[in-house]
């Protein structure tokens, strides 16, 4: 992965394949999260990921069971690719001085730049929740590890629905809309139709 591009999800898929393997994960309990139909079989699945089994598969060395099979591999990587969370954990400094402060944020932003200070994780919940260019609830990691923390940025009423942003909602609607492409829809949150009526 590391010569890759610093690919994290062949890696997520190993572990998924550990944890199914070893027990402490039911196979099918990715299912319920939103994946992309288009790409079950060989025919459809983009080369690399049929690539990327084999060599998931030679990792086990035949100690999979046959669970490591294009189609589980196409149906967990997409799971991944529309619902996990980059979660980016920078490195932290007890100390307050201005020097180990610039050193720590310097440290930081290296780290999120080779990917070295960011992973991807899957929340039960967390993942469930749907996109809005205008959401009215925060997704943050405040505790310096993966633990996530979910605040409201404005009242929500009771039967409101929930909404994290998938994308960057400082963007344009164009840019917005061309960084939802692979999510499979259009987004037309309030915002968006707002945005798309002031621009006609």
């Amino acid at each position: 992965c590391a010569n890759n591009g610093g690919l994290k999800f062949p890696l997520l898929c190993a572990r998924i394949a550990a944890m199914i393997l070893s027990g402490s994960l039911n196979a099918h309990t990715l299912e319920w999260l939103c994946h992309a139909s288009n790409v079950n079989n060989q025919e459809t699945m983009p080369p690399q990921w049929v690539e990327e089994t084999a060599l998931l598969s030679a990792a086990f060395n035949a100690a999979d069971g046959g669970l490591i099979t294009p189609e589980w591999y196409a149906g967990v990587t997409s799971r991944l690719h529309l619902n996990a969370f980059r979660v980016e954990i920078p490195p932290t400094s007890s100390s307050t001085t201005s020097s180990d402060w610039k050193s720590a944020m310097v440290a930081s932003l290296d780290a999120i730049t080779t990917g070295r200070g960011s992973g991807s994780a899957i929340y039960v919940l967390p993942s469930l929740l749907n996109h809005s260019c205008a959401p009215n609830v925060d997704v943050k990691w405040e505790s310096g590890d993966a633990a996530v923390t979910l605040r409201a940025s404005d009242d929500v009423a009771p039967g409101e629905e929930l909404t994290i942003t998938y994308i960057d909602a400082n963007a344009s609607i164009d840019a917005r809309q061309r960084a939802l492409e692979p999510y499979g829809f259009t987004c037309a949150c309030a915002r968006c139709v707002e945005d798309r009526q002031r621009s006609t």
